[in-house]
């Protein structure tokens, strides 16, 4: 019996396996799930349009540490990424 794949947008080596194939190929690559395209990029630039602003009004205005700031941004994307991964 010959296991169905399905068919997505990112080509035949990030095939979602069905059925009994599922078990075993469940390791499936991040590149596979994870794309950088410019619309990626548009959104990172905008996130620094956001961010910098703010953040440096926080150090400037109320004194803030700046590493503080940044490495617990930082910290925020990786958690983000780690969930919607």
């Amino acid at each position: 019996m010959e296991a169905k794949t399905i068919e997505n947008s990112m080509g035949p080596e990030c095939e979602k396996p069905v059925g009994e194939q599922e078990v075993i190929k469940k390791d499936i690559s991040l590149a596979c799930h994870l794309r950088f395209n410019r619309m990626e990029l548009a959104g990172a630039l905008g996130d620094l349009g956001t961010i910098l602003p703010l953040g440096i009004g926080m150090i400037v205005i109320n004194g803030i540490d700046p590493l503080a700031l940044f490495a617990c941004v930082g910290i925020y994307y990786l958690f983000q990424v780690s969930i919607s991964a």
